[in-house]
């Protein structure tokens, strides 16, 4: 008689379902990592984080501080979390080989880099940060170590999440140095909101139980010899 299997609880993120909810989130991040995070309604002015990175990496202030282009450093390292969470999932590969160098290619420095400012702190950040982004999705599309791709999940979220709060909350301060009126945008808010809800799912899914090992029909021949 055939022992009864405990039901396994239904995973949102799991590859079986027919709209992975994973994909989901890590689409509508990537969407709300393009929207405004700051408005300043008085001037016109709405910046998505892509571009406020580069504002703040201009300012005198950001590259005088203790450490040189921090604030411009935790702007653009939510972009590589995505590229780990990506890399690490479990999405069909090809999708998730496409991300990881879309979001390689995104964080890439100008040509100049290469060319004539080897040695500007920005664009060597941005090399740094594009060269991590392809090493961490590489080597979670490798599947060598595919059973840490919660592990990594909850990781790459959490650093995201808290990164953009403590990035926004940087940039807003400096930009209400201005006396502009200064409004938090709804990409910020959005994306940090899915870093954490795509964390907790995460922590979730690792409380699961594991389904039962099958033992194939030679295996057990061999146990009862």
């Amino acid at each position: 008689m055939n022992s009864a299997t405990p039901a396994r609880r239904f995973s949102p993120f799991s590859q079986s379902s027919v709209l992975n909810p994973q994909v989901l989130l890590v689409l509508l991040a990537l969407v709300a990592y393009c929207m405004p995070w700051l408005l300043n309604p008085g001037v016109s002015l709405s910046f998505g984080v892509y571009d406020l990175a580069e504002w703040t990496s201009l300012h005198p202030a950001v590259r005088a501080s203790s450490l040189p282009l921090l604030l411009t450093l935790l702007l653009r390292l939510p972009l590589v979390c995505l590229a780990a969470i990506v890399g690490f999932s479990r999405s069909h590969i090809l999708l998730r080989a496409a991300f990881v160098l879309i979001v390689t290619a995104a964080l890439l420095p100008p040509l100049e880099f290469f060319t004539q400012y080897p040695d500007d702190p920005n664009y060597r950040q941005q090399f740094i940060l594009s060269l991590t982004a392809l090493t961490i999705g590489g080597v979670g599309l490798s599947g060598y170590v595919s059973r840490w791709h919660s592990i990594v999940g909850i990781i790459a979220s959490f650093i995201g999440a808290i990164a953009s709060v403590w990035g926004l909350a940087q940039a807003y301060e400096l930009m209400n140095a201005y006396h502009l009126t200064v409004k938090i945008g709804v990409g910020g808010v959005l994306f940090i909101g899915i870093c954490i809800i795509f964390g907790v799912t995460q922590i979730q899914e690792t409380r699961q139980p594991k389904p039962p090992r099958r033992i194939s029909q030679s295996q057990l021949d061999k146990a009862t010899s």
